[in-house]
This record gives C-alpha cells, sequence and structure tokens, in this order.
C-alpha cells in the first residue's frame, strides 16, 4: 500500500511538470478560424486573446449583419479549435503519458 501512494505522489509530481510544460506551450500556440469559405480568418492564440482578424475586401459591399455575422462564426471555429487541442493535451497527459484513470 506505502508503495501504491508513493507511485501516486510521484505520477502527480510528474503530471503537474507536464501541465506546466503544456501551459507554456499553449500561451505559444497560434490557432486560426475561418468563415465563409476563407472570406474571414482570425489568428488568436492558446489563451484566447484574438491576434489577427482579417477580411476579404469583396465582403465590404455586403450588409454590415453579414460581416458581424461571419467574424462571429471564424472566432468560434477558432475558439473550437483552441478547446479541442487543450482537450487532447489534456488528455494525453492524463491517460496516454501516465496511465491514470478517471
Amino acid at each position: 500500500m506505502t508503495n501504491n501512494i508513493f507511485n501516486l505522489i510521484k505520477n502527480l509530481k510528474k503530471m503537474q511538470r507536464k501541465m506546466q510544460e503544456m501551459n507554456r506551450d499553449i500561451e505559444k500556440m497560434q490557432i486560426s478560424g475561418e468563415s465563409g469559405a476563407g472570406l474571414v480568418k482570425v489568428v488568436f492564440n492558446g489563451e484566447n486573446i484574438c491576434k489577427k482578424i482579417t477580411i476579404d475586401p469583396s465582403l465590404l459591399k455586403e450588409k454590415v449583419e453579414v460581416i458581424e455575422g461571419l467574424v462571429m462564426a471564424a472566432i468560434n471555429h477558432a475558439n473550437y479549435k483552441i478547446n479541442e487541442k487543450k482537450n487532447s493535451d489534456i488528455t494525453n497527459l492524463t491517460v496516454r503519458n501516465l496511465k491514470i484513470p478517471f
């Protein structure tokens, strides 16, 4: 039993170090989202901060509501991709690397 507790503590410390590494990687991450077949593109970092928005000039003749909807869809797309990446990283860390059951 003592050996199991020691192994658990060892695994938790290892997981803590890996989480710190993962958080540093997330800060550097650049994720793009798009909508309207690429007419609107956004780039976010891993902390969900928008770094860039690109709107194709051909959209400028559209109604404001159309452009707003496409920008919102591109942002949602990028946020979805960020969350998927974070969830995948956490799953890989906990399940595959440390073999800790949920």
